[in-house]
């Protein structure tokens, strides 16, 4: 689980949410859920002039698990299943092609 809030810096705006989704896909792990937390925020100060850019009221939580490697898939026999399958419903697609042919 990683909790992160996009934010502004020297005028920039840094999008840290969609680095540290990034950085959870590069990784090997799959999304498995996404929460939006809504802050209160206390703007009383007034140090502020004026307003640059939009304030963010929310953060955000991801959750992520590890996905098996191919590896791993291969060694517990999923992956050979899975591929012997699609190898057979791709040749009743094409016989059906070829059925319609002639």
């Amino acid at each position: 689980m990683v909790k992160c809030q996009d934010m502004s810096y020297a005028n920039r705006l840094h999008l840290v949410t969609l680095d540290v989704l990034r950085d959870i896909t590069e990784n090997g792990f799959e999304l498995a859920d996404q929460f939006l937390l809504v802050n209160t925020p206390n703007l009383s100060s007034g140090a502020w002039k004026r307003q640059e850019r939009a304030r963010r009221s929310h953060s955000v939580l991801w959750v992520a698990c590890k996905t098996a490697s191919e590896s791993q898939r291969i060694a517990a026999g999923t992956a050979d299943e899975k591929s012997d399958g699609q190898a057979e419903n791709a040749e009743v697609r094409h016989g059906a092609k070829d059925a319609d042919l002639d």
